[in-house]
């Protein structure tokens, strides 16, 4: 029977004598190409020393546990930077809250400033009673010439 297989030029066809198959198995390659490949820090594990730290042995690349603690650890960091990001957006918006606030008392002590110069020039020239006092002193002056 091998004889056969060999001469017929499809030795793949013999898988119970520790033969492939030939196409299932370009099959798989092609499905294994066309399937997403695991992130870096699943194929990674641990880094060395992990023993030394009190890591466990065998948990290295490769190893199904080892790649969970790395997901775990890599989830535990990602909830961890969303926490800061979360905070340093409050602290944003409390700095830009208390930029808001300056430029609003900014804005209201340059009118009040402006309102007090309006006054002060107002201060220093006649009152308008005044004005009309020494308009009627003058023009009777210049009748009397």
């Amino acid at each position: 029977m091998p004889s056969e297989a060999s001469a017929a030029g499809s030795p793949s066809k013999k898988t119970d004598q520790g033969w492939i198959d030939i196409k299932k198995f370009s099959l798989q390659v092609i499905e294994a190409g066309k399937v997403k490949p695991l992130p870096n820090y699943v194929l990674q594990g641990p880094k060395g020393g992990a023993l030394a730290r009190g890591g466990r042995a065998g948990a290295g690349a490769g190893n199904p546990l080892g790649a969970f603690e790395a997901e775990k650890k890599y989830k535990k960091n990602l909830e961890a930077l969303k926490y800061e990001i979360e905070d340093k957006n409050r602290e944003i918006d409390g700095l830009r809250k208390e930029k808001d606030l300056g430029h609003d008392s900014y804005k209201r002590l340059d009118a009040e400033k402006k309102s007090l110069e309006a006054r002060l020039v107002d201060k220093h020239s006649k009152p308008p009673r005044e004005t009309q006092n020494e308009s009627i002193a003058h023009s009777q002056a210049q009748q009397l010439a």
